[in-house]
């Protein structure tokens, strides 16, 4: 379908502008960039585009990028989930799992953060799991990575 080419390369468009400007003006198109992850990651088409966008932001801003990513536990299923989907690119995949153990390694270390994404704790474990069994050794480990830290969320 024409649409849904045309949604494809407008993500991955956005994808590769943020993967190619400056720290600085990541940071000030931030909240539209949080916008844009959040409708990516709820179409299988456009998961990995919104994947390497949230990549992009965990880079720039960390402490936003975890922010978000806690008010909004839908995106960390999605980002979970796409870190298991094995039709994505191996990158797509590590990215996607790396964003979702950096969040829970650092909700670990604040107490503040951890009631926020309470809900969801079982259902990312369980999705990760599945990146166990992936083909490629950078995925299980970064599942393993993921699933260590959100086991250790209280």
């Amino acid at each position: 379908d024409a649409d849904d080419t045309a949604k494809i390369l407008a993500f991955r468009g956005v994808a590769a502008m943020a993967a190619e400007v400056p720290e600085k003006l990541v940071k000030i198109a931030m909240g539209q960039l949080f916008a844009v992850v959040t409708s990516a990651v709820k179409d299988d088409a456009t998961v990995e585009s919104g994947a390497l966008i949230a990549s992009r932001l965990f880079e720039a801003d960390d402490e936003a990028a975890i922010g978000f990513l806690t008010e909004n536990p839908a995106v960390l299923i999605a980002l979970a989930k796409a870190g298991t989907t094995t039709t994505l690119p191996l990158s797509a995949r590590k990215s996607a799992l790396e964003i979702v153990g950096a969040v829970g390694q650092i909700i670990t270390h604040d107490e503040e953060l951890a009631p926020s994404v309470q809900k969801v704790k079982a259902e990312i474990i369980k999705l990760v799991a599945k990146g166990l069994e992936d083909k490629k050794r950078l995925v299980r480990q970064a599942a393993g990575k993921c699933r260590h830290y959100w086991s250790l969320i209280d």
